[in-house]
């Protein structure tokens, strides 16, 4: 899926919200970065978007007739689980699937099939958190931060931290989803939208957000309709 770089629908957010962009204030950042968390995750869920779709021979373990895997790493929602690869076969079964928690982890059932299987999932949507990276911060394992433009996940602990790009060469961070490019044009216009809420400006704001939701329409529409892009449909027999 291409991407851009999150700097980049920041500084058109803020040419539309009259800010200039290169003294971006960090309180217009932290409001573009939550408004752009919710509203990329909103328009994740609106289409199966491609490139988004993952599929995975997990592990399976079997007792007697039920058998289970653990919920793939990253996931958003499993699609279908099938007895082989559904992009190399149609001669492949789905089977029925329920999940379960065993108090560790999120369990995957899939009661009378074979222990070989390829489950079909939507992967997790991009999600922005982070402040932005300040040299000589105490950094843990997990935290997200935003440098060069984009966000960062920190893969070791960091107390106090350094310099960013010799912290990112030595691998002490690695980069996090960036924004789909589909979603840029619908991001600034949905995100403005949420400025001009969040400063009373609600007339305006109705303008813009109508505006965002054709521009998504028009995505979801090449997708299903214009590129015909479909996934494999399972014919049921009796």
């Amino acid at each position: 899926m291409e991407t851009i770089d999150f700097s980049v629908f920041l500084k058109q957010t803020a040419a539309a919200a009259g800010i200039d962009q290169d003294t971006i204030p960090n309180s217009f950042f932290t409001q573009m970065r939550d408004f752009a968390d919710r509203r990329v995750a909103q328009a994740w869920d609106r289409c199966e978007w491609p490139g988004s779709i993952r599929y995975n021979a997990p592990s399976v373990s079997s007792s007697g007739n039920l058998n289970k895997f653990t919920y793939p790493t990253g996931a958003d929602v499993i699609l279908n689980v099938y007895s082989g690869d559904p992009r190399e076969s149609t001669n492949v079964t789905t089977y029925g699937f329920a999940l379960d928690y065993d108090g560790t982890n999120q369990q995957v059932i899939v009661p009378e099939s074979d222990t070989s299987l390829v489950v079909e999932y939507k992967e997790s949507p991009p999600s922005f958190t982070g402040d932005t990276f300040k040299s000589g911060n105490n950094y843990s394992v997990g935290d997200q931060v935003y440098a060069d433009g984009n966000f960062y996940k920190v893969t070791s602990s960091l107390q106090p931290a350094g310099v960013f790009s010799l912290m990112l060469s030595q691998g002490h961070v690695a980069i996090e989803k960036k924004i789909p490019k589909i979603f840029q044009s619908f991001l600034v216009r949905a995100c403005f939208a949420d400025y001009l809420k969040a400063n009373g400006q609600t007339q305006q704001a109705a303008i813009e957000e109508q505006q965002s939701e054709l521009i998504l329409f028009r995505e979801i529409e090449k997708v299903q309709r214009v590129q015909g892009q479909h996934r494999r449909i399972q014919m049921n027999t009796y």
